[in-house]
C-alpha cells in the first residue's frame, strides 16, 4: 500500500491537534480572502437568528 504525505502526517499528529490549511478566495478588486470553516459558536448563533426570524415572518396557522 502506497502512503502519501498526506496520509503520513495525520498518522503522526496526536488526537487533539487541528491541521491549519490556508487558502484564499480572489476577490472583484484582484486582492485575497481567506476561506475557513466557520467555529461552533457562529453556527449555533446562525441557527439561532435563523430560528427567530423563521418563527417571526412565518408564523403558524393551523388554529381555527
Amino acid at each position: 500500500m502506497r502512503v502519501t504525505p498526506h496520509q503520513g502526517e495525520r498518522e503522526n499528529r496526536s488526537q487533539g491537534e487541528v491541521e491549519q490549511v490556508n487558502q484564499y478566495i480572489p476577490q472583484k478588486n484582484g486582492k485575497l480572502r481567506p476561506l475557513s470553516m466557520p467555529s461552533w459558536s457562529d453556527k449555533l448563533l446562525q441557527e439561532v437568528i435563523r430560528s427567530i426570524l423563521e418563527a417571526y415572518y412565518e408564523p403558524q396557522y393551523g388554529y381555527k
